[in-house]
């Protein structure tokens, strides 16, 4: 039996504007067969929900440009059902893992993210995942979403702004709506400190790297330097001292600060050069890095030739 858009809204929606709300978004071919059965199976009086929400903002741009055809099903899914059983915060490894394992377990579960894939975004060579042979981070954060997204698990993109404790569960305020939970997940990951330098990221995955653990291995026998604070300092450090031929350490301190046998192997490694009291005010190249420019506590400037610089500052969101 074929689909007919037309007939299926005019049969099921009876408001005239959330007709035409609809009839457009069939119409930019942003509403599918499947997800028109998933709006068929709600309730009548709780489509008078997202209704009301759309006659708010008057005209029917408005609407589309408020709500993505996914947003207004799960509104519409969630007066329904109350509460929903699991909230995650986040898109990354972790939120798209952990929804996985609830979705498949027929536990009603939302993903809400600003994204998708997080810090995945930033790899364009995955060497370092288990069963993932020539992909990149963009390739596996799909594959995650297909799989769980494959188990009726629903996803949101739009910014949490505010989680609160409510009667039952918690409240989460996002840019575009809010939602009822009875538990969440949270797993909104981390992201780089830059070095805030003009051309910085011209020379992203081109030399200037965030993760020491996952690129070292693409500069054996390089001239490398990590700047950072702590034990990310340090395990950088370590683990390119395995691969580089020569590195320099860079810190703004006086002296590294940390475990004390992994200060004092540093300390003692041959081809690593510590560069104290000292920040990096410059990097150049051509289509990738080649020098960096350090900067003492005097003011005296340096050139160093290297091929890689890593930065070793992280915050959480």
């Amino acid at each position: 039996m074929s689909f007919c858009p037309h007939s299926f809204i005019t049969k099921n929606f009876k408001n005239s504007f959330i007709k035409t709300v609809l009839s457009s978004f069939m119409a930019d071919e942003k509403l599918s067969r499947n997800q028109a059965y998933v709006l068929l199976n709600v309730d009548y009086k709780h489509q008078k929900n997202i209704i009301n929400k759309a006659e708010s903002l008057s005209t029917v741009q408005n609407v589309k440009t408020m709500y993505g055809i996914y947003d207004l099903m799960i509104i519409l899914e969630s007066d329904d059902m109350g509460a929903i059983e699991i909230i995650i915060v986040g898109a990354g490894p972790a939120g798209l893992s952990a929804g996985i394992y609830v979705a498949r377990q027929n536990v009603s579960c939302l993903v809400i993210s600003k994204d998708l894939g997080g810090q995945m975004n930033l790899i364009p060579r995955l060497e370092n995942y288990p069963g993932a042979i020539m992909s990149s981070g963009q390739i596996l954060a799909k594959t995650l979403e297909t799989q769980y997204l494959s188990f009726k698990g629903e996803i949101v993109y739009d910014t949490v702004e505010k989680i609160d404790e409510s009667e039952g569960g918690f409240k989460i305020k996002t840019t575009r709506s809010e939602y009822k939970a009875k538990a969440i997940v949270l797993a909104p990951g981390k992201v780089p400190n830059m070095l805030g330098l003009e051309n910085e990221s011209q020379y992203f995955n081109k030399g200037i790297h965030y993760c020491t653990k996952c690129d070292a291995p693409f500069y054996q026998g390089r001239t490398t330097a990590s700047i950072g604070v702590g034990s990310y300092l340090l395990e950088s450090g370590l683990l390119l001292s395995r691969m580089a031929s020569k590195m320099y350490l860079i810190l703004k301190g006086s002296k590294l600060a940390g475990d004390k046998d992994l200060v004092a192997t540093l300390e003692n490694n041959k081809n690593i050069e510590i560069v104290t009291q000292s920040s990096v005010k410059a990097v150049s190249g051509n289509s990738v890095l080649q020098q960096i420019t350090i900067v003492d506590s005097s003011g005296a400037e340096k050139i160093l030739d290297v091929q890689a610089n890593y930065c070793c500052m992280w915050r959480w969101f």
